[in-house]
């Protein structure tokens, strides 16, 4: 039986919390599904063939399980279960429903953090981002076979939620675990992990107003029994310095059913694919100041009756005492450090503009893109347009670019900053508060 720990306390409290060490029995079963075909190397191959040549320079698609099963000799073994937001509905699991809290409980979302700095992406993908590099995701897609027994007039749904926040913030609440068992199967007797916050009422990640929705139709054409990629279009999300993405995916089927109907024989499912990362009965690797992690939605968080301290949380993959078979979902996710969609022989060569943070207190950086060098200035005024500070002209290449602006001495209320690029006026206001 699968066990789980958590200590939670929360890092950079400011008060002293007690640590609780707690032990919660698991089902989730490592569910080898017999009729999904594909393999670990038909995988990878798509994967190398689709999105791994040609690569552009500072653009680079990032799978963490198939990065690191390259960088570790393809050891990794392949596991799969079924993703559905209910369940009170039959599984052919052989010996149960997907409710049962201690036999098979559904995977009902699942959740990722990507941080592109992890040095598995350094070596396999030679992504040259640092803590201070800005980056934009372009698209993003999950690994997975779907089902249809229905006919072509129904239409399933994923629901792609995402968001960006630094680790430890609001949003993205850094925990650790501390035990002799992580010293013997980790390397570490403490290891920190980032939490999602769930929102149970609405089944979807917790992160208020910096959660973005998107609903991508599943129709006749997207089914198939072997695994593949499937894209979602990010639009471009830009991703300050030191900020992570995280995503999470659920299944909404476009069908009526009634519990204990097989849903697996009559209906249609998605499964999706996650890797067991160092091979069967082992346990993933931890590297410190590293922060990608897998997470789901269990049954008992899913409605609200886990009481060890999961409820609000979705359940990561290093909360399992046992050898654990989603230890990495294969995500997949495209980084540059440009928007991809830009056309560089545009009239301005002006692609995008950023104040973070607005409202402000002590600093501001303002983030903008360039599609091609140009000549750019920076100015801020007062709300009547009285100069307070300004940069000098100068030549500024392509890419992403920061200039930060110190606002500390300026009294709270509402500026302009107007950013010149090749003589053409933009202007955001600017939020100082105390």
């Amino acid at each position: 039986m699968k066990k789980l720990f958590l200590l939670a306390v929360s890092i950079g409290l400011l008060e002293a919390a007690t640590a609780q060490h707690l032990h919660v029995p698991m089902g989730g079963k490592m569910l080898q599904v017999p009729q999904v075909k594909g393999s670990k190397e038909q995988i990878m191959q798509q994967y190398r063939q689709k999105f791994k040549s040609p690569v552009r320079d500072m653009n680079w698609w990032l799978c963490y399980a198939l990065d690191m099963d390259s960088l570790n000799g393809f050891i990794a073994a392949l596991h799969a279960n079924y993703l559905f937001s209910d369940s009170n509905v039959l599984v052919n699991f052989g010996d149960g429903y997907g409710g049962t809290i201690e036999g098979n409980p559904w995977v009902h979302m699942l959740g990722d953090v990507l941080d592109p700095l992890a040095f598995v992406f350094y070596e396999i993908n030679d992504v040259t981002l640092t803590n201070s590099d800005p980056y934009y995701l372009d698209s993003a897609g999950i690994v997975m076979a779907y089902f249809r027994n229905t006919d072509a007039s129904v239409v399933d749904t994923l629901l792609v939620y995402y968001f960006d926040s630094p680790v430890g913030g609001t949003n993205l609440p850094l925990y650790y675990y501390s035990d002799p068992f992580f010293l013997q199967n980790y390397g570490y007797d403490t290891i920190y992990v980032p939490f999602i916050k769930y929102n149970k009422s609405a089944h979807r990640p917790n992160a208020g107003t910096a959660l973005k929705t998107m609903k991508v139709p599943l129709y006749e054409e997207d089914s198939s029994s072997f695994f593949y990629f499937k894209l979602f279009d990010m639009n471009d999300l830009f991703v300050a310095a030191n900020r992570k993405v995280v995503m999470a995916v659920a299944f909404k089927p476009g069908y009526s059913y009634s519990p204990f109907q097989n849903i697996a024989n009559q209906y249609n499912y998605v499964i999706f694919a996650s890797y067991e990362e160092n091979g069967p009965q082992t346990y993933q690797t931890y590297i410190p100041q590293e922060y990608n992690v897998s997470s789901i939605i269990t049954t008992s968080v899913r409605y609200g009756i886990d009481q060890y301290g999961y409820n609000n949380l979705f359940v990561p993959s290093y909360a399992f005492y046992d050898s654990y078979g989603f230890e990495r979902h294969l995500f997949l996710y495209n980084v540059s450090d440009e928007m991809t969609g830009i056309n560089e022989v545009e009239a301005t060569a002006l692609a995008d503009l950023h104040l973070i943070p607005n409202p402000a207190q002590q600093q501001t950086d303002l983030y903008f893109t360039l599609s091609r060098p140009a000549q750019v200035s920076i100015q801020l005024t007062d709300v009547v347009g009285r100069e307070l500070m300004s940069m000098t002209p100068r030549t500024v290449g392509k890419g992403i670019q920061r200039q930060q602006m110190g606002v500390d001495r300026l009294q709270p209320g509402l500026y302009w900053v107007v950013l010149r690029v090749e003589g053409k006026a933009t202007t955001l206001p600017l939020v100082v508060t105390r």
